[in-house]
């Protein structure tokens, strides 16, 4: 989605909350008029790779740390942002857990945490670095049977 016409139509149709990247960090006007509409109703979808912004579809990495991008933008109304170390995504190795406590600790939004997560435990790992951690998106680990949802979901219960 690449115009706030694009995000606003996906939300009239029913969508709750839509998620924009890479295009949202390099153009902040659409950012901003769009989290200006449609306040918290859209997440940003940030990508890096060794602490830094990745854009176009992850085949280029920015000068801009994600940590500072987060202070940039912490006077929007943005419903969360999903970090993605994308060194670790699909790699079923666990998440970067130093990188995620300082976007945790940088974060003026609730994070989503993903990449890497695989076992219950970087599930309980990432439950424990707070409140502000909304979720954690889990995707190859429960394709391929390497982590029930059941069991994930008893051992991180509800906060």
């Amino acid at each position: 989605i690449g115009t706030v016409g694009g995000v606003r139509r996906c939300l009239h149709a029913g969508v709750a909350r839509v998620v924009l990247g890479w295009a949202a960090v390099v153009d902040r006007t659409f950012l901003a008029r769009g989290w200006q509409e449609l306040p918290r109703r859209i997440l940003l979808g940030l990508d890096a790779r060794d602490g830094k912004v990745a854009v176009k579809g992850w085949t280029a990495v920015s000068e801009t740390k994600a940590i500072d991008l987060l202070k940039e933008l912490a006077g929007l109304e943005l419903g969360a942002v999903i970090y993605t170390d994308i060194a670790r995504e699909g790699m079923r190795n666990g998440p970067n857990l130093t990188a995620l406590r300082e976007v945790v600790d940088c974060s003026s939004f609730p994070v989503i945490a993903s990449g890497g997560i695989t076992r219950v435990e970087d599930l309980q790992a990432v439950h424990a670095l707070g409140p502000r951690v909304e979720g954690a998106i889990v995707g190859k680990a429960l394709y391929d049977g390497k982590l029930d949802y059941a069991a994930a979901v008893a051992a991180i219960g509800k906060r």
